[in-house]
């Protein structure tokens, strides 16, 4: 008798052979893999480079940091130590930001003598101030200049936290952090960065650096911020190369610098504290020394080590 397997038909002896894979089929096979190996290798590519990218940025803040403190080192040797004493700002909230506002556009004195004024024509506080006319606002704030345009911003926040609060005064967020105190004040129309950031720092006591128009010429010179890096992204840029407790001291520092040497026109190079670490200096020396066109906006890292003039 025949076997089983014999009588199968060949089509069912085809069914239970092993299948053969065409040549090109296998070399299909072997593309893909080959695809799936490449991409492989280019994401292991990106990632080491994602990696040395994230290396290079965290070495390039480190080397910032070390500069930041060897620039405020010899700074508080020029100038003296400055520290931050919560007796020397008010504890008002609201009349801090009230202050900033008249800060705005003038000098210290200007604004100080506003706020005296405004305090004085106004012994009520601040809901009297809310109520009053805008004329009489602007006339008690006269010697700060601006005056117009002053007075119904300042009223416009006094209504405004009025709305809020039931009340004018900031007092409830005092406990508040850093971020939730600034993004707060800034709500309010007429208040940025910079205000909101003197009210942290000097009346609050917070790690906050204000850039005013001294901090960041300052800064760009020195090379700690880009040419390119505006004053409100140096808000967030600055606070990073400092300590804590070194933010107040280098924010007064550079703010002294900027009135004493580093002018917008015509700065005292020869007889700046920081000229070693200084990129615009450095720069400036090397295109004198070299013949070459000086750039007045300073590169970050001036000359290198072995170019740069002794």
């Amino acid at each position: 008798m025949a076997s089983a397997r014999s009588a199968e038909s060949p089509a069912e002896n085809d069914a239970h052979a092993p299948k053969r894979v065409r040549a090109s089929e296998a070399g299909g096979f072997r593309e893909s893999g080959f695809r799936e190996n490449e991409l492989r290798e280019n994401g292991l590519r990106e990632n080491e480079l994602r990696e040395n990218g994230l290396r290079e940025n965290e070495l390039r803040e480190n080397g910032l940091r070390a500069k930041a403190a060897r620039v405020e080192g010899a700074l508080t040797e020029a100038y003296g130590a400055r520290v931050w004493r919560a007796e020397n700002y008010q504890d008002d909230i609201l009349g801090a930001l009230v202050a900033t506002v008249l800060s705005q556009n003038t000098s210290d004195l200007n604004s100080g003598r506003a706020y005296a004024s405004l305090r004085l024509a106004f012994p009520g506080g601040w809901e009297d101030v809310r109520t009053a006319s805008v004329t009489a606002v602007a006339d008690a704030i006269r010697a700060g200049g601006l005056a117009n345009i002053k007075a119904p911003r300042i009223q416009a926040i006094l209504q405004d936290v009025y709305e809020r609060n039931g009340r004018t005064d900031l007092d409830h967020i005092r406990l508040w952090d850093d971020a939730a105190i600034r993004d707060y004040l800034r709500s309010f129309h007429g208040v940025g960065a910079k205000t909101a950031a003197c009210v942290l720092m000097f009346n609050l006591g917070r790690p906050v650096l204000p850039v005013d128009t001294h901090v960041h010429r300052v800064s760009r010179r020195l090379g700690l911020i880009g040419p390119t890096v505006t004053a409100d992204q140096a808000h967030d840029l600055l606070p990073r190369l400092l300590d804590d407790d070194r933010i107040y001291s280098f924010h007064v520092h550079l703010i002294e610098h900027g009135r004493r040497t580093c002018h917008s026109q015509k700065p005292a190079c020869a007889a700046c504290p920081v000229q070693r670490e200084c990129d615009f200096y450095n720069n400036r020396l090397w295109a004198d020394v070299s013949g070459r066109p000086h750039d007045p906006k300073p590169r970050r890292g001036g000359p290198s080590e072995e170019t740069r003039p002794s």
